[in-house]
C-alpha cells in the first residue's frame, strides 16, 4: 500500500483525508462511507425541493456566460488535479443528460469533452496572477503528480443532484486496498511537499462527475417532476456493471484557470479551451 496513515499525518498541515482512512480501515467500510453519504444526500434534498424548504437556484456566472459575456466574467481561477471520464462513463452521463433535459430545458448539461472529476483541489476562487505563482513551485513535480501510483477503480454511479447542480457520483471498489480516498491523500501529500499549501473544497467522501447545472427558475411542478426522474434513473443504475479505472484512457490533469465549467488550460499539454462563447459550447485553443 503506497499511502500509511503514518505518512499522511505526520507532516504538517495535515492531511484531511487521514481520518476517513483510520475510520475505514478496509475497503468494504470505504465504500460504505461513500455509499451512506451520497444516499443520505439524496434523500435529503429530496426532501427539501419537494417540501419547498430550498427552490432552484439558477447559476448567474453560467447565464451570464451563455448569454454572451467575455471569460472575464467567470473571476474564479483554480488549480485542480483532473480525472478525464472513460468514453463508457461519458456514454452514461450522456444518457442521464438527454433524460433531464426531457424533463427541463433550464438544465444546462455539461459538453462531453469538459466533464472532469475534481480529484483535488489544488487552489480555487484565485486570481490567475495567483495561479501562475502556485505554478512555479508545482512545476518540478508535475509529471509526479498526474501519474496515478495504484490502480484506482470507482464503480456504481448514481446521480446525485441538490437546488443548483447534478452530478454522477461514484465510489471505491470495494476490494482494492488503495481507494479513491487514499489516493486523493497520496496526492495532497504530494502536492504539500512542494511547499504549496492546498485549499480544497471537497474532502467529504464523494468521487463527482457535474454534469448539469441549472440556468433558469423552475416551476414547483417540475420540480416534483425532476426529483421523481432522478429516482427513476437510480433505480436503473442499481444494476450497472461500470467500472472506471481513473487514469484510464486520458491521464489526469493538471488544470488551470477558469476552470467552472470545463474551460481553462492543461499545463502539461498547453491545451486550452473556454467551454462558453457567445452560448456556444466547448471552443478550444
Amino acid at each position: 500500500m503506497v499511502t500509511t496513515e503514518h505518512e499522511i499525518t505526520e507532516t504538517p498541515p495535515a492531511n484531511p483525508f487521514a481520518h476517513l482512512i483510520k475510520a475505514c480501515p478496509d475497503p468494504q467500510c470505504m465504500q460504505q462511507a461513500y455509499e451512506r453519504h451520497r444516499r443520505t444526500r439524496n434523500r435529503d434534498k429530496a426532501a427539501e425541493l419537494r417540501s419547498r424548504k430550498i427552490a432552484v437556484k439558477p447559476d448567474p456566472i453560467l447565464s451570464g456566460l451563455l448569454n454572451g459575456e467575455p471569460p472575464e466574467f467567470d473571476p474564479r481561477n483554480c488549480i485542480t488535479l483532473w480525472g478525464r471520464p472513460t468514453s463508457d462513463v461519458i456514454e452514461c452521463v450522456k444518457t442521464v443528460q438527454q433524460q433531464l433535459t426531457a424533463v427541463t430545458k433550464a438544465l444546462w448539461c455539461m459538453p462531453p469533452e469538459c466533464l472532469h472529476l475534481s480529484i483535488l483541489e489544488v487552489a480555487h476562487s484565485v486570481t490567475e496572477d495567483t495561479v501562475r505563482a502556485l505554478l512555479q513551485n508545482l512545476k518540478p513535480s508535475i509529471s509526479n503528480l498526474k501519474n496515478v501510483p495504484q490502480d484506482v477503480v470507482l464503480v456504481k454511479p448514481l446521480v446525485c443532484f441538490d437546488n443548483s447542480a447534478v452530478a454522477l457520483t461514484l465510489v471505491p471498489d470495494d476490494h482494492s486496498v488503495f481507494t479513491y480516498t487514499h489516493y486523493r491523500a497520496w496526492l495532497h501529500k504530494a502536492v504539500s511537499d512542494t511547499g504549496v499549501q492546498v485549499e480544497s473544497r471537497y474532502q467529504v467522501p464523494s468521487a463527482h462527475i457535474t454534469i448539469g447545472r441549472f440556468t433558469d427558475k423552475v416551476s414547483e411542478e417540475t420540480v416534483d417532476e425532476f426529483v421523481t426522474a432522478i429516482e427513476e434513473i437510480n433505480e436503473r443504475l442499481e444494476d450497472s456493471a461500470l467500472e472506471w479505472h481513473v487514469g484510464e484512457e486520458r491521464e489526469v490533469e493538471v488544470r488551470c484557470g477558469r476552470i467552472w465549467y470545463g474551460g481553462g488550460w492543461n499545463e502539461v499539454s498547453g491545451e486550452r479551451s473556454e467551454p462558453l462563447t457567445n452560448g456556444k459550447g466547448a471552443v478550444k485553443e
